[in-house]
């Protein structure tokens, strides 16, 4: 009778460590998630979107990518309510067409970054890779 009160205690005391053990490694693991101070920093980017004219655009870098933002004005707002028909994004209307267009310079066909040429009054796009 005894043996049996010493296994039982034996293996309590066993799934109570388990229990602690594998509690300890999962709070490690949640807390190597969380970013740093530092990755924090760099995944903010502070500009002021007031210096950017209207019908114009800003390219950044930003986490070694090449980020664009675009601020439409009126012609571009009419110009995209024009190419409804073309596009197959959202449908614009001349009142709900967004202030800020922000997109990432990539090839969604290589993956690849873009680069901007503007040649005889034309905007050309270039594979970067």
């Amino acid at each position: 009778m005894l043996c049996m009160d010493r296994k039982k205690t034996l293996c309590i005391a066993n799934l109570l460590l388990a229990t602690a053990g594998a509690i300890a490694v999962l709070y490690i693991f949640i807390e190597s998630l969380k970013p740093t101070i530092a990755i924090e920093k760099e995944r903010t980017l502070t500009i002021d979107l007031r210096q950017i004219p209207q019908n114009s655009h800003r390219t950044l870098e930003w986490n070694g990518r090449a980020i664009t933002i675009f601020r439409t004005g009126r012609e571009s707002s009419e110009e995209l309510v024009r190419a409804n028909d073309l596009t197959a994004g959202p449908r614009y209307t001349a009142n709900d067409v967004p202030e800020f267009f922000i997109y990432e310079s990539t090839s969604p066909v290589k993956g690849c970054p873009l680069r901007e040429i503007q040649e005889n009054n034309a905007l050309t796009i270039e594979h970067q890779g």
